[in-house]
């Protein structure tokens, strides 16, 4: 068996459900694009064929909402500007239609959604699963408060610690429940069980 692979920086724009077909699919022929383009390496995350126009969508990437969007367009414009902004696209990459089909049906043949101590990830990771009703465990790590400024707790709270960012994400389900992990560091486990998800017809 050889598992599939997708080299892509994980945003909500990718599939929230209340966006419309259209906006999803710029989303991710910006996002992909721009993933394409960086590599991991010992310093860290390095680009090697970036430009101005990508590196504003890695930047707002990681900002506030990680909105995978450029400010030449947004999702509350009509409908004509995004078909026009997805033509364009298309003609930049043709294949961009087939290849997020490929990663709807990744998502969607998936058992389960795992991250361990997943950075700027964390949070799309756990709205992934809970958009394509799949079961996960996430392992948060680093809060990134300041790239996520808007992030606050049912009572107001702004999200800066690790505890307010482990109950930041179990209050977004009932379902969600921790459990601590046996090893060092930052261990507690935000997690869905399988037998908690509601399948739909």
């Amino acid at each position: 068996y050889q598992p599939g692979h997708l080299q892509l920086f994980l945003a909500r724009k990718l599939f929230d459900p209340t966006l419309a077909r259209e906006w999803r699919l710029l989303s991710f022929a910006r996002v992909a694009r721009v993933s394409q383009s960086v590599v991991w390496t010992k310093r860290g995350m390095q680009g090697e064929k970036l430009n101005h126009d990508d590196l504003k969508v890695l930047n707002r990437l990681h900002r506030a909402d990680y909105v995978p969007v450029d400010a030449d367009y947004d999702s509350d414009d009509d409908d004509d500007q995004a078909a026009a902004a997805l033509a364009s696209a298309l003609r930049v990459n043709a294949n961009v239609e087939s290849d997020y089909a490929a990663f709807e049906e990744t998502v969607r043949s998936c058992t389960l959604v795992v991250g361990l101590h997943s950075d700027q990830a964390v949070e799309p990771a756990v709205d992934l699963a809970l958009a394509f009703n799949k079961p996960f465990a996430i392992v948060p790590c680093c809060t990134y408060s300041r790239e996520f400024p808007t992030r606050q707790l049912a009572d107001g709270t702004h999200v800066t610690t690790h505890a307010h960012m482990v109950q930041y994400l179990c209050e977004k389900d009932p379902r969600i429940e921790t459990a601590v992990l046996p090893f060092r560091g930052k261990n507690i486990v935000v997690f869905l069980r399988p037998e908690n998800i509601v399948h739909t017809e």
